[in-house]
């Protein structure tokens, strides 16, 4: 065979190895879905409470967007902008996108927990609730009863927080031709640990019930924020960490709103703004 030829076929060979390494890996779909899990569709049992009250959740609505996929190898996939109300009191998980990816394992995607606007639209969740969302520009809403023996306390309330999630530690694996799920997973009962940093912290109810000062069984916001200076800093087991401008329990709530988003359940995420 002439050296033409011979360099012909291995420039072939060549051509087709780079084809074959740009293509091989293939596609495939990521569904992306966001879950409440069961302490939100159900209840936080007492047993999980540190002094005793069971937690149940009536409506949890949730605005999550700016999902974006990537990978710890460095691939940058698709991504959405949009953002999306839910309420994860309905039965789950609920479908946030779908995407074609290349094949990956997309442990590194982000996302965001927002204040609602004009552009959110719903995912599952009421018009009602979706309207309500836009005009306080809330991210966040939650209401819910807490019992302990005869004490019943009821709370409803809101937070405009807004809190971005990334190195997300997905278990998702796309295949070629294959489809994989990631799931946006929302820990509600963070909302009532005991501390703002501590991987430790216990799930407690008493001071929160305490707050209820015009003993009308509703623990409003404008009460929580009411428990400041030194009857906050005396509250036995809270714990404020490196947050020292924290300094009543409304606020204190509200930091803890930053720690709510996972990834496949127990996933965690890093917390970048």
């Amino acid at each position: 065979m002439s050296k033409h030829r011979l360099a012909g076929a291995a420039l072939l060979l060549l051509l087709t190895f780079l084809l074959t390494m740009g293509c091989g890996a293939g596609e495939g779909s990521l569904k992306v879905t966001v879950w409440g899990e069961d302490f939100v569709e159900k209840k936080i049992p007492a047993d999980e409470v540190k002094d005793g009250w069971t937690i149940e959740f009536k409506k949890l609505l949730v605005v999550f967007g700016n999902v974006q996929l990537k990978s710890a190898n460095g691939i940058t996939g698709p991504g959405k902008s949009e953002t999306k109300l839910f309420d994860l009191k309905q039965k789950g998980p609920h479908l946030f996108g779908e995407w074609t990816t290349p094949s990956a394992t997309w442990d590194a995607m982000s996302y965001s927990i927002i204040p609602a606007t004009g552009a959110t639209t719903s995912g599952n969740a009421a018009d009602t609730d979706l309207a309500m969302m836009k005009s306080k520009g809330f991210s966040i809403y939650v209401e819910g009863t807490a019992t302990k023996g005869k004490l019943t306390k009821t709370f409803a309330w809101g937070w405009a927080t807004s809190t971005t999630y990334t190195e997300c530690k997905s278990k998702a694996v796309v295949a070629a031709n294959g489809t994989a799920t990631a799931q946006l997973t929302f820990h509600a009962d963070h909302f009532f640990y005991d501390h703002l940093e501590s991987n430790d912290a216990d799930v407690r109810f008493d001071a929160i019930a305490n707050a209820d000062s015009d003993g009308d069984g509703k623990i409003t916001q404008k009460e929580l924020k009411a428990v400041s200076g030194r009857a906050f800093q005396s509250l036995n087991h809270y714990n404020v960490g490196r947050f020292s401008t924290v300094d009543n329990l409304n606020d204190f709530i509200q930091t803890l709103t930053r720690t709510v988003g996972h990834i496949d359940g127990e996933g965690h995420c890093n917390i970048a703004s």
